[in-house]
């Protein structure tokens, strides 16, 4: 009688334990769903807040004349990226990086990289990224986009020098690149 009793109670207790580490286990899983969740809203609010951002920051260049030390003939658009000392390296890189290895539709004939930068500067990011494009020095010139912080794509017409579809590339948001590229290709340089 005495087994009996103290195996009915071990037995509860064991199972009382299990299902408190059971419910403790799933109501964590609840609660780092939800953290998770709220995570990833306040993550697409502040994507959403970012890409409006660098979107209305865009559209005060667009349309201004520039006059670039270049006249190739391959095009009458080009594909600028302006980079500058000024700019976080990461971002620089970065930036580079993903032009040289998911660009694959624009020739490098319509891709110039504007650099703020002395020319063993140029010629050191010229190696490290293996670029084929022309690079062009706008060092201590005045280049209205040089107070940006940030490199920056745009469109160059070389008919009416002037600017178009800027972009302010955003870390980390690989598929906004993606985005802006097609965009760019379907719109100047499909054939």
């Amino acid at each position: 009688m005495k087994f009996i009793l103290f195996t009915t109670v071990l037995v509860l207790i064991i199972s009382t334990a299990t299902f408190g580490v059971l419910y403790y286990k799933e109501r964590n899983k609840y609660d780092l769903l939800e953290i998770e969740s709220n995570l990833e809203k306040n993550h697409l609010k502040a994507t959403k807040e970012s890409l409006k951002g660098a979107f209305l920051e865009s559209q005060k260049y667009n349309n201004v004349k520039l006059t670039l030390p270049y006249t190739e003939k391959s095009n009458d658009f080009t594909l600028c990226l302006f980079i500058s000392k000024n700019h976080c390296i990461t971002c620089v890189n970065e930036t580079l990086e993903y032009y040289v290895t998911s660009n694959k539709n624009i020739a490098d004939s319509n891709f110039v990289v504007l650099a703020d930068f002395n020319p063993n500067s140029i010629q050191q990011l010229k190696v490290e990224h293996q670029l084929r494009c022309k690079i062009v020095s706008v060092f201590d010139k005045n280049v209205v986009i040089a107070k940006n912080k940030y490199p920056c794509y745009f469109i160059y017409n070389k008919e009416t020098l002037e600017t178009d579809m800027f972009l302010f590339p955003i870390k980390n948001e690989p598929e906004m690149m993606k985005i802006y590229f097609e965009n760019v290709n379907a719109k100047y340089f499909a054939k």
